[in-house]
C-alpha cells in the first residue's frame, strides 16, 4: 500500500517498501520535475523521527517558537485539562480594542493540537471567545 500526502507543490510518499517508493518516484518524474529530498524530517512545522515501528510527530520546536514570539517565556506554566466548568458572565472582562493578538494565538495553539491533545479542551475554550 502506498499512502501519497499532497499539498501543493510538496508530496510525501510512504511506503513499507522501499523498493515501491523508488518505482514510484520513477513513474512521477515522467510527469513532472521532482527533487528527492531523502527521508522526511519536518513537514509544515511537523518534526517528524522515523522509527522501526513507525513515524514520531512533534512539534516541540514550533511550541517554543510560539511560547517566544508571544513573549511568555517568563509566563506560569499551568496543567491541562482545563477545568470543565468555567463560570464566565458577560459582564465580566472586557473587549479587546484590536482582537487580531488574540486571534493569532488561538489559532497557533489550534495547530499545536495536532501533537498536544491534551490542550485541545482548553484551546477549544479560548476559541469560544474569538
Amino acid at each position: 500500500m502506498v499512502v501519497v500526502l499532497l499539498y501543493v507543490d510538496d508530496i510525501i510518499l510512504t511506503v513499507s517498501n522501499y523498493d515501491e517508493v523508488d518505482r514510484l518516484q520513477d513513474e512521477l518524474s515522467l510527469l513532472f520535475e521532482l527533487k528527492k529530498l531523502g527521508e522526511l524530517g519536518t513537514f509544515f512545522g511537523l518534526q517528524i523521527e522515523n522509527f522501526d515501528k513507525g513515524l514520531f510527530v512533534l512539534q516541540i520546536n514550533y511550541a517554543k517558537k510560539l511560547v517566544e514570539n508571544f513573549g511568555m517565556t517568563d509566563g506560569k506554566k499551568s496543567y491541562t485539562p482545563l477545568d470543565v466548568n468555567p463560570r464566565h458572565s458577560q459582564d465580566e472582562g472586557s473587549c479587546l480594542l484590536d482582537p487580531r493578538p488574540y486571534r493569532a494565538r488561538v489559532g497557533s495553539l489550534i495547530y499545536l493540537t495536532i501533537t498536544r491533545p491534551s490542550i485541545a479542551y482548553a484551546v477549544g475554550v479560548a476559541s469560544r471567545y474569538m
